[in-house]
């Protein structure tokens, strides 16, 4: 038969233990590190299609009335009046 090992002493346990403990921590700050930088992104995406719809919205509402009363305009000056 063969030679039993000694079971390994304290230290070693506890230095593996540590090592697997700083693999698993790195990997999980890695991982909520990806998550958070992709959810800020995402809301940074959507703050910035909210702003850039508000801005088509607004301008929109704004530039049609604006729009008809210079064609408006347009129009009576070719016609011949006086504006």
């Amino acid at each position: 038969m063969g030679e039993v090992e000694p079971p390994p002493s304290a230290g070693d346990v506890a230095k593996a233990a540590g090592t697997m403990a700083r693999i698993l921590g790195g990997a999980l700050a890695l991982l909520s590190g990806v998550l958070l930088g992709g959810a800020v992104l995402l809301l940074m995406i959507t703050v910035l299609g909210v702003i850039v719809w508000g801005a088509w919205t607004i301008s929109w509402v704004l530039g049609l009335p604006i729009t008809v009363l210079v064609l408006y305009l347009l129009l009576r000056l070719f016609q011949g009046e006086k504006i």
